[in-house]
């Protein structure tokens, strides 16, 4: 049996109107600061897991009221978790006495651009609410797809059914107001396959943000069954070949390095910080003129679409890289006017209780010209990746370390063993980037992400890309 989860809050719940005490608070605002703006956010998620023992369900609501104030050349951040004005107005006199004290003591003033006023609503289209679908359905799917799964060979299976909605209504002192919801449904299955004393995983996602539509098209037992299948196969793989080789990546893999290692050092706090190893390469070739690399924040369905910033400044597609050369960074309205450069509607926070800095939407490694048959032919000696699991880089050496899971040997343009494991790395992903030889037609646009900068600052993204075949590429056992 499983235990009955507690009613979640929902959006409409606790969505008091709070529109006129925001526009009050921000009056006040006006005259406490050179610039303010104020977030409400709430948030709901809920989860159903099932696994080959047992079942599960848990929820959770959040809300909270972000508040920064630009003033004497200095930003300072507070929050609240009431929609009352007196407390509005108490955490605004506490902005505006930090970002005052600390006004004084920098040196370097802090500057940002400005931007026109919106007044909006955007909303992600839902057919299904899933958090009207009952527990004992979802626990019926994930009962389906365990039981797709179980098979020979398969230890234990788990399966999970996540949603989650947010909404943000924004606030500023240049006379916005913006309010968007996001809603988002992932189903995860993870399988573990044994023989004997030898162990291997596989798992994969379905996830978009959407409803519990999202399932209406989904062939749960081929979902399943490629899993486990793929699971017990790597109970017959060999250990990868070691050395620099070329490499073919999956859109998975070629999407996580595009992110990691590309995207992490365009992000333009880190330019101004010297902190990245993009800082002197602007109008520079760093790639081969087949690759081109986006930022948009705008398109329809991506994991890591947001309409609007967190500055209340429309997401839009950013070319950042364009047929091999570095033309743009990532912004927020202050990195945007410390370099003299365009916004780009990708300043964005955690939450109400986190800075709010450049960060990534959907980070899109364009697609090619090649078919992935083609693309394994030109392959005398290699391996091709299926997934990642974990990644390392170092945006100011632009080094970097990829762990991935599944894929095959290559030799002589045809696939052999298949692969469990491997590590993929390198001292410069610039030379990587100039070693990419092919990028495929085809462009896996169901990218699901989140994630962190340092230790924190964890936020929704989408990695869309092609495969790539990139040459000189270490690679090594996991």
């Amino acid at each position: 049996m499983f235990h009955q989860q507690k009613p979640v809050i929902k959006i409409q719940d606790t969505d008091i109107d709070t529109q006129d005490i925001l526009k009050k608070a921000i009056d006040y605002a006006s005259v406490k600061s050179d610039y303010c703006d104020i977030r409400a956010i709430t948030t709901s998620s809920e989860t159903s897991a099932k696994t080959t023992k047992e079942e599960s369900n848990s929820s959770a609501a959040t809300f909270g009221i972000g508040i920064r104030i630009l003033k004497d050349g200095a930003y300072a951040y507070t929050s609240c978790q009431k929609t009352d004005l007196k407390e509005l107005k108490s955490s605004i006199d506490k902005a505006s006495e930090i970002a005052a004290n600390m006004g004084k003591k920098t040196k370097t003033k802090a500057t940002q651009k400005t931007y026109k006023a919106i007044t909006d609503t955007k909303k992600t289209k839902v057919k299904k609410d899933p958090f009207e679908i009952p527990a004992e359905q979802k626990h019926t799917l994930l009962k389906d797809i365990i039981r797709y799964a179980t098979r020979k060979e398969i230890a234990f299976a788990s399966a999970r059914i996540s949603a989650s909605t947010a909404r943000k209504q924004f606030a500023n002192t240049e006379g916005s107001f913006i309010t968007t919801e996001t809603t988002k449904t992932i189903l995860a299955l993870s399988t573990v396959a044994k023989r004997g004393q030898k162990q291997t995983m596989n798992y994969d996602v379905y996830a978009k943000p959407a409803g519990f539509e999202t399932f209406d098209n989904l062939n749960l037992e081929q979902f399943a069954n490629q899993i486990a299948k793929k699971a017990i196969s790597f109970l017959d793989a060999v250990k990868p070949p070691h050395g620099k080789m070329d490499v073919i990546m999956s859109p998975a893999v070629a999407g996580t390095l595009v992110h990691e290692v590309f995207g992490h050092a365009a992000e333009a706090d880190w330019i101004a910080n010297s902190r990245s190893l993009l800082k002197d390469k602007l109008h520079t070739r760093i790639g081969t003129d087949i690759m081109t690399i986006y930022d948009d924040g705008s398109m329809d369905g991506g994991w890591g679409t947001i309409y609007y910033d967190d500055e209340g400044i429309p997401a839009k597609k950013t070319i950042l890289l364009d047929k091999g050369i570095l033309i743009q960074y990532m912004h927020s309205r202050q990195t945007a006017e410390k370099l003299g450069m365009e916004l780009t509607g990708n300043a964005r926070a955690q939450d109400y209780t986190h800075r709010i800095i450049p960060r990534m939407t959907n980070t899109c490694l364009a697609p090619g010209t090649h078919t992935i048959e083609e693309m394994i032919s030109m392959v005398k000696k290699g391996i091709v990746v299926d997934k990642y699991t974990t990644a390392l880089e170092d945006p100011a050496g632009g080094s970097f370390e990829l762990k991935t899971l599944g894929g095959n040997i290559i030799e002589n343009g045809e696939l052999k063993e298949p692969l469990e494991r491997t590590t993929l790395s390198s001292s410069s992903f610039i030379d990587t980037f100039m070693n990419i030889s092919a990028i495929s037609k085809h462009m896996n646009t169901m990218s699901t992400g989140s994630c962190g900068k340092g230790h924190e600052d964890w936020v929704s993204v989408g990695n869309p890309a092609p495969s790539v075949l990139a040459g000189n590429i270490i690679v090594g056992g996991n």
